[in-house]
């Protein structure tokens, strides 16, 4: 609507010099307040409720009710309207899903009425927005916010996990407290993706027993640090990490202990894997993990033919990189089988985890893609059952730097292929 209204307000073309630097300065301001200023000011992305209200203002016609019985009506509903958010704010409350659809269905559907007025119609969108976040947000969560979104560190509903979530998606898992209320002690337990048994283990074990000794590991995607406790006493374990923000929660024992407890001296490379990882020796790993995707939004820059590349020079003769590719939104393991077989690699899939998710909370089966050179490098995995030889689609181009295909992922994804 906004752009809409600067296009058909545009001046004629005498003024047009002045008309293009004002909007390029309105978006220069914009983007210092959306990536610079906003991080530091809320802990949530408190920035979409407040932009979109403000551009219902932006609609012609704002103004106070003309009438004193309109102004009061008004004036009372905001008055009401805060009130109700402080409590939500104080005294945070619980909606089962019916009751959370049908109370904020009924205020969007209140909207319908004002939608001629933009001052209660603005109102009304940044109360339903405001409440969403409050109602939705955890008693006693701990946010971070960073250039790169907003992590969230939490506790289940029963006290006995604490929780590292990004978006929507769950980065790290604790165990703090038995199933009686005791805490845990001893070495942390490994759960998500990563429990003993899952596919991401088999890739450990299958390396340690290709080698035959201490292996040298890289993790692109920190996390809560569960993968520093896959790492044997005489193990070369190296992170890759972009937001400082999950440095602090991971090394923060009183929030995640796996790297505390396995690896306190772990290093953790800080900046973008793809650049960073590029300056490590050529060789330098046994195995690769790349475990930096998500189901909100991923790194394409680290599924591309050229970023496999990387991998491949870094990795050692018979090394193998291990990409963890579960996603609620896109099939992504014919991209890894594309990448890998355009850099003459070959790739197995495993999406078949023998784990009851039900019965183990916070242990999860994903899929995940073994890439290497030959057959022998992969190990023990070349003969496992649940490994898939994941050949690349003919049909698919691969994709590169300068192209990827994330609808058709979507609708692979759709279609269950």
């Amino acid at each position: 609507m906004c752009h809409g209204e600067l296009a058909r307000t545009r001046p004629p073309p005498r003024y047009l010099t002045a008309f293009y630097l004002w909007m390029s300065a309105g978006g220069v301001i914009g983007g210092i307040a959306a990536g610079l200023i906003a991080p530091q000011v809320f802990n949530w992305v408190a920035e979409y409720p407040i932009l979109i209200a403000l551009a219902v203002l932006c609609r012609p016609g704002l103004a106070l009710p003309e009438e004193g019985h309109g102004r009061t009506l008004l004036l009372g509903g905001l008055v009401v309207a805060v009130f109700l958010l402080i409590v939500c704010a104080l005294y945070p409350v619980t909606l089962d899903e019916r009751a959370f659809s049908w109370t904020f269905g009924t205020l969007l559907t209140a909207c319908v009425l004002f939608w001629r007025a933009p001052l209660p119609f603005a109102t009304i969108v940044a109360f339903i927005l405001l409440a969403n976040h409050s109602v939705t947000e955890q008693a006693g969560a701990m946010s971070v916010r960073s250039f790169f979104g907003v992590a969230k560190i939490s506790e289940n509903p029963d006290g006995q996990f604490r929780l590292l979530q990004h978006g929507t998606t769950l980065h790290g898992s604790q165990r703090i407290r038995e199933a009686d209320g005791r805490p845990v002690t001893g070495p942390p337990e490994l759960l998500l993706y990563y429990w003993d048994g899952s596919a991401i283990s088999q890739t450990f074990e299958a390396e340690r027993a290709r080698v035959d000794g201490p292996i040298r590991y890289a993790v692109i995607g920190l996390g809560a640090g569960s993968l520093a406790c896959r790492a044997g006493p005489d193990d070369t374990v190296h992170y890759y990490e972009i937001d400082p923000a999950i440095i602090r929660i991971a090394r923060d024992p009183n929030l995640f202990s796996f790297l505390s407890v396995c690896r306190p001296d772990v290093p953790i490379i800080l900046g973008d894997a793809r650049l960073t990882l590029a300056e490590a020796p050529d060789g330098a790993y046994d195995l690769i993990v790349v475990d930096a995707f998500s189901s909100d939004a991923i790194p394409i820059h680290l599924l591309t033919r050229e970023a496999m590349a990387v991998y491949l020079k870094k990795l050692s003769p018979h090394g193998m990189v291990v990409l963890h590719v579960s996603n609620r939104h896109l099939e992504l393991a014919s991209v890894v089988a594309g990448i890998a077989a355009a850099n003459g690699l070959i790739t197995r899939v495993n999406d078949n985890a023998d784990i009851d998710e039900a019965a183990n909370p916070y242990k999860y089966a994903g899929t995940v893609a073994a890439v290497a050179r030959s057959a022998e490098d992969l190990g023990a995995l070349a003969q496992a059952r649940d490994w898939e030889l994941k050949p690349p689609d003919s049909r698919q181009w691969v994709w590169t730097d300068d192209y990827s295909n994330i609808v058709g992922s979507v609708i692979r994804q759709i279609r269950g292929q």
